[in-house]
């Protein structure tokens, strides 16, 4: 079996060019907040990373607002804008949304017909969008907002905002808005869209606007705002369980239009040849899902399982692709799926496995083999067999080497040989004392076992079999948990970043959570020019020429 490359454990367990114009209007603005600012506004995405070299791929389940023209399509949630222009099928971003806070208070959204920026009014201000200089800007009007939209006459002046007192104007990089000379024409009024509008427009679907619309798992979902796309061809809808939909003209029911991810934990991650394929865990707000993600990033695909039931696991705990089919390692046993999401087996204590909470997966030229919270055990054609069978301890990782199973355990590393009913220790494991220790993570460089601690990385030298530790990485890292196959070296996730070292030598590239990661990393793994990391806050991508030495 060809395998692509990925760790071959993972972790043991985890905690549920502008023109002159646009440059001298970002001197003025940048200035003016520096200087003049007197209302809350966000502040300018002060970023070291270009899109290309990292892109952080968060939870897009609840969508806040949409706004779409004949030039341009915005979908907005609290962490993320994504923005595509019309005729065009992938989606640019995406870039960093406003916030939860500032986010939950829109009341409809535009698209701006003078500079194609995107303006969100909220209950008593907006905020504004302006992708050129990825900032975002809010401002207050003081008053309840009553209607909000644009004089298609007179863009240059502006969003106009009607208060009970009169109408103002809210002008591009501005915190505040100046009574309006005059109010705009009815006749050339482009107002902002509502749910309402979309009700009027779409009878058909009046069970939806009015609270029935159905979500993965058929919970319940919310519209949460609208927009009719540039050439009237149909309706951008955004959920607050469903994520995008795309409703058609004169079709009976919307089609999802899903990217990023459908909840914000990714428990694991193995990439493959155009892509990868993650897992995100169970949710308050949303079911266990597999995505898959293309190397594009032009779409995404959610996987929700049984419309009723979804997924029959919380938490996933490994991830391994094998011959086109997708082995899960959950909570709840090891889930085969196609492709396509379709399951094809789920293996618990009653087909073989030792314990059904499934905690690493090896494959290996036609082997695959689960390490579980009480054993091993290997897939073979009439179910699971137990691999040394009398151990009966976490196998936090398992590797393996022709007839071989290598299992990282809570006192070190383990081998179970054919024939024997328990596992050893690895030969000339114990030739230093602090070697008895949990392995987290096991993965083959070429012909050289590596693994993994929560303070050591070693390997095993294939000529004498003797094993070599490397400088402690733990102090930058944190607790080891997962490892990937680097062209020199080795990528080591921990409880505080990620790191590049190779063997030997200590950590010469350091991935922080806070600055390069959103938060922990959980599994990580390599393919082609691209190294993806599962976190608690959703799934990145780094092109390795960014990042590895």
């Amino acid at each position: 079996m060809k395998r692509t490359a990925h760790h071959e454990g993972t972790k043991y367990a985890k905690v549920p060019r502008p023109d002159p114009f646009v440059a001298l209007r970002a001197f003025v603005v940048r200035s003016w907040l520096l200087f003049f600012c007197f209302a809350p506004r966000a502040a300018v995405a002060q970023s070291r990373w270009r899109p290309e070299d990292r892109t952080i791929i968060r939870e897009m389940l609840q969508i806040y607002a949409v706004a779409s023209s004949f030039e341009r399509l915005y979908v907005v949630s609290a962490e993320q804008v994504l923005i595509r222009d019309p005729g065009r099928n992938e989606w640019q971003g995406p870039y960093d949304g406003p916030g939860r806070t500032r986010a939950q208070d829109e009341r409809g959204a535009l698209v701006d017909p003078l500079d194609r920026s995107l303006w969100i009014v909220t209950t008593a201000g907006w905020l504004h969008y302006d992708p050129t200089l990825d900032l975002w800007e809010q401002g207050f009007t003081g008053e309840t907002i009553l209607m909000a939209g644009f004089d298609r006459t007179r863009p240059v002046d502006g969003l106009y905002l009607r208060l009970a007192s009169g109408w103002v104007v809210a002008t591009r990089g501005g915190a505040s808005a100046s009574p309006a000379a005059e109010p705009p024409r009815p006749t050339d009024f482009v107002r902002v869209t509502t749910i309402a509008d979309a009700a009027r427009a779409n009878p058909q679907l009046a069970g939806a606007f009015s609270g029935t619309l159905m979500g993965p798992g058929l919970r319940p979902v919310r519209l949460t705002s609208a927009a009719p796309a540039g050439d009237q061809s149909g309706w951008w809808l955004g959920t607050d369980g469903a994520g995008l939909l795309w409703l058609p003209f004169g079709s009976l029911a919307p089609e999802p239009r899903p990217w990023g991810m459908p909840g914000e934990m990714v428990g694991a991650v193995f990439a493959v040849p155009g892509g990868a394929w993650a897992v995100t865990d169970r949710s308050l707000g949303s079911g266990a899902a597999l995505v898959q993600i293309p190397d594009d990033l032009g779409s995404t695909k959610w996987f929700f399982g049984d419309q009723v039931f979804g997924q029959p696991f919380r938490q996933v705990r490994a991830l391994h692709v094998v011959d086109s089919i997708l082995w899960i390692g959950t909570d709840q046993g090891a889930l085969a799926l196609s492709p396509k999401g379709e399951r094809i087996r789920w293996l618990t204590e009653r087909d073989g496995l030792a314990d059904r909470r499934v905690l690493s997966i090896a494959a290996r030229r036609g082997r695959v083999v689960f390490g579980t919270a009480a054993g091993v055990g290997e897939l073979t054609d009439s179910g699971v067999v137990r691999v040394g069978y009398d151990y009966v301890g976490p196998a936090y990782s398992v590797a393996l080497k022709g007839d071989t199973t290598w299992v990282g355990t809570p006192l070190g590393l383990f081998a179970a040989a054919p024939g024997e009913r328990d596992v050893r220790q690895a030969p000339q494991w114990d030739a230093l004392g602090v070697l008895r220790a949990p392995v987290t993570s096991l993965i083959w460089r070429g012909d050289t076992l590596v693994a993994l601690t929560e303070h050591s990385v070693l390997w095993r030298d294939p000529r004498n079999g003797s094993w070599t530790a490397g400088p402690d990485p733990s102090a930058q890292l944190g607790h080891g948990r997962a490892m990937a196959d680097g062209r020199d070296g080795v990528w080591i996730a921990g409880s505080l970043g990620l790191g590049f070292a190779r063997l030997g030598a200590p950590v010469e590239r350091l991935l922080r959570v806070g600055d390069a990661l959103p938060a922990e990393p959980w599994d990580l793994s390599i393919e082609g020019d691209w190294l993806w990391v599962a976190t608690s806050r959703g799934l990145v991508r780094f092109r390795r020429e960014a990042v590895e030495p």
